[in-house]
């Protein structure tokens, strides 16, 4: 099952990350009466969207290993971010039909920038935290034989030493972080000039690089202490929980980061640059 659901993430993120170089068309790509209305306008919302919505699913892709809570954790992010990207296209869409390229936004590329750079700073220093915390949590578990599958009823199934669990859940996330980072950092350079020149995108990869891997870290933090949770009973079955605390505030934070925190902050950076695109577009 985590085979076939990998395989239709693949599909899904091809599909969007076309959206980087497809022209204007009426098969493929953010398509709606704002995003149509010019090629300017198509270029940038399908460019920032293409960039976005496939990094918001990139820090949650790990997450299909841990069933199906992980699934539907995906297809929150996906649909939370393609909806703020419609509302990108409004903007932009706005911007483009009053002919205002030379009015200066809300907010400045400068100030959007430092604003980036302080949230990337931040998620770097909280995804150092979570490993330490989930490393410190194992500690006072051992090394002993602890439930770690459950069924669909939420009860145990399989069970695996508590070192080897952890090992494996450490590994997840450290991939999970190397491909958020090398998509951020990748892929970002095919967006031409959405999010501004050079510099702008290093400082636009660097916060989704650190957002997404916090994102991808708070999640399985919030696994791993529903898991030891689940273990801490003194009677009865194992039974899991994701929705206690503390577990469900590091899920939370997931969903925060994920679905609302990353989109938010990008789609803000391509807007106070979009008056400067549209003027400078040639087709």
């Amino acid at each position: 099952m985590s085979g076939v659901i990998l395989f239709l993430f693949v599909i899904v993120i091809v599909i969007m990350l076309s959206m980087l170089f497809v022209p204007r068309n009426k098969v493929i790509g953010l398509r709606c009466s704002w995003s149509m209305y010019s090629d300017d306008v198509w270029k940038n919302t399908n460019v920032a969207a293409g960039y976005i919505i496939p990094l918001c699913c990139c820090s949650a892709a790990a997450n299909i290993l841990s069933g199906n809570i992980g699934i539907y954790s995906f297809s929150f992010a996906l649909v939370v971010s393609s909806i703020l990207a419609i509302a990108y296209a409004y903007l932009v869409y706005r911007v483009k039909i009053a002919d205002d390229f030379a009015k200066k936004p809300f907010f400045g590329n400068r100030f959007v920038d430092v604003l980036l750079i302080a949230a990337a700073v931040v998620s770097v220093l909280l995804s150092l935290w979570l490993f330490s915390f989930q490393s410190a949590a194992f500690e006072h578990v051992g090394n002993k034989l602890i439930a770690t599958h459950f069924n669909e009823k939420n009860q145990a199934d399989g069970f695996m030493k508590a070192s080897a669990f952890f090992a494996f859940f450490e590994k997840v996330q450290q991939w999970g972080v190397v491909a958020c980072v090398l998509f951020s950092f990748t892929t970002v350079w095919f967006t031409k000039s959405v999010f501004g020149g050079a510099m702008s995108k290093l400082v636009v990869a660097f916060a989704s690089a650190g957002m997404s891997s916090l994102a991808c870290v708070s999640y399985y933090t919030g696994i791993v202490l529903s898991v030891l949770q689940a273990n801490s009973a003194k009677a009865g079955k194992p039974t899991l929980d994701l929705f206690s605390a503390p577990a469900v505030y590091y899920l939370i934070l997931f969903g925060v980061v994920s679905s609302v925190l990353i989109p938010v902050l990008l789609y803000i950076k391509a807007y106070a640059n979009c008056r400067r695109y549209l003027s400078e577009y040639k087709s």
